[in-house]
């Protein structure tokens, strides 16, 4: 048979599964604002790898504008 809370316990537990929840979610937020940075800065290297490999006529300015990089970076989350 189960042991049961008595109701201060209860509470306490709830409060804990709130506040871990709270937590789980700014860590959540954190990780996905990183991705975004990750994701950038992969698409602006990518560009400048493009750029190097082709001939003279295209920069690594313009690769980086083709591959949307500063778009990308733009709509990342800000918190």
């Amino acid at each position: 048979m189960p042991a049961r809370c008595n109701p201060g316990c209860s509470w306490m537990v709830q409060t804990v599964a709130q506040e871990t929840q709270a937590e789980l979610d700014a860590v959540e937020a954190h990780v996905q604002q990183e991705l975004w940075k990750l994701s950038a800065q992969v698409l602006h290297l990518t560009a400048l790898l493009e750029a190097q490999g082709n001939s003279g006529s295209r920069t690594a300015e313009s690769a980086c504008s083709r591959a949307g990089t500063g778009a990308l970076a733009r709509s990342a989350p800000l918190d």
